[in-house]
């Protein structure tokens, strides 16, 4: 059985990271955005579905949902999903607003967080800094918890 994955949004980050590694899987998707004209796009792709209204997703039993709506429409959509289903819920980084950690402990730990480091630039840099031996990989490493775009 195919696992079904509910998606909120489908800008940049869905577009280029999220859809192609889901549907490498073979994961049914479920597929809502506020604006229409994005999510027609995928209307024609095997095993997308596209949501009518977010409280559709309230009736499809769904493994897990990633969230990749930014920042500043996030809790909103997030508050909805939590009182709607039971599925897991990944939103995207930064996570800058406390009250998508309060909601999440209020609700059994049900949002996690995740994290494209190895494909944004500076990790790109990196890596090719490293490949071309002109420093060596550290063993260990700090962050100040600043984050970069």
């Amino acid at each position: 059985m195919n696992k079904k994955i509910g998606i909120i949004g489908c800008g940049k980050r869905f577009q280029t990271l999220y859809f192609d590694i889901l549907s490498k899987l073979n994961y049914d998707l479920f597929l809502w955005n506020r604006t229409k004209s994005k999510s027609e796009k995928f209307k024609n792709e095997e095993n997308v579905t596209i949501v009518n209204d977010l409280s559709d997703f309230s009736s499809l039993d769904l493994d897990l949902i990633v969230c990749t709506v930014p920042e500043e429409g996030r809790v909103s959509v997030v508050e909805a999903l939590i009182d709607i289903t039971d599925a897991p819920i990944l939103v995207e980084t930064p996570v800058s607003n406390e009250s998508l950690v309060n909601i999440s402990a209020n609700n059994g730990n049900r949002i996690g967080v995740v994290e494209q480091w190895p494909f944004l630039p500076l990790e790109q840099f990196k890596s090719l800094v490293y490949e071309n031996e002109l420093m060596s990989r550290p063993y260990w490493v700090f962050t100040d918890g600043r984050t970069y775009d």
